[in-house]
């Protein structure tokens, strides 16, 4: 089914007397993307709501366009009203409709500025012209949801589900945010840090046995400090990827 569009009266203007001034700290959480250029938006069937996230504290956006995953950055020192979505990208799933997530990339791309409603939406605008408008939203993920162990089916590229000899998995641990892995080898651990979708490994180390193969533990030592941003897919994997929006780590249960 073709994502349907009310069409209302017109686009609103961003320098209404109805709108309040906003900070960036205004910004933070999740926002359902409710109406494009005025209009407000129905998704398409078999794909996700529209929404945006805010990591304000290190200028990141992710969420969701109604097919892909949405992921950029920001400069969050930009003057209270002012910021710049053009650095902003998806992950590369086709889906049978892309009408509404063009529409909503299309839209991102444009905006220069933002303001609160008086209801407390906020409105991403383009000069005087309102081109997004967003409703906050409860959390859809957080790095809770990674806790327990995870079975490595894939790391940057490297299929491992056909390696039935060895079983790799990674672990972790919410209350200290802390991480261990098994690599068939030596054993991975570290910390990791994360807001909203945005997440980061640190203290990354490994034990010292030596051992034939040593490809997977390899990888894994690689790949991790460059993850950038994780998601849980609709198959109920997770989806880790670095900042150029690739995916480099894929866990399933």
């Amino acid at each position: 089914m073709a994502a349907g569009i009310l069409l209302l009266t017109g686009a609103a203007a961003c320098t209404s007397t109805k709108n309040i001034p906003a900070t960036i700290s205004d910004l933070t959480g999740e926002w359902d993307i409710v109406k494009i250029d005025g209009t407000t938006i129905n998704v398409p069937a078999d794909q996700e709501s529209p929404y945006i996230a805010f990591d304000t504290k290190n200028g990141q956006i992710s969420g969701n366009a109604s097919c892909n995953m949405i992921m950029g950055s920001f400069d969050p020192e930009s003057a209270p009203g002012t910021i710049d979505l053009s650095k902003t990208g998806t992950t590369r799933m086709m889906c049978p409709d892309m009408k509404l997530e063009d529409m909503i990339l299309g839209a991102l791309s444009k905006v220069d500025s933002y303001r609160m409603a008086a209801d407390g939406n906020i409105e991403l605008c383009h000069k005087d012209t309102v081109l997004l408008l967003l409703q906050k939203r409860e959390p859809s993920v957080s790095a809770a949801e990674l806790k327990g162990a995870w079975n490595i089916s894939e790391i940057n590229g490297l299929n491992l589900k056909k390696d039935t000899d060895n079983d790799y998995k990674i672990t972790f641990d919410p209350t200290d945010k802390s991480f261990s892995c098994q690599t068939g080898c030596n054993n991975v651990s570290g910390s990791y840090d994360s807001e909203i979708t945005d997440i980061s490994f640190h203290s990354i180390a490994r034990t010292e046995m030596a051992c034939p193969d040593m490809t997977v533990e390899d990888s894994v030592c690689a790949v991790l400090p460059r993850i950038s941003s994780f998601g849980i897919l609709a198959g109920g994997g997770a989806g880790f990827y670095d900042s150029q929006q690739n995916l480099i780590l894929l866990l399933e249960r």
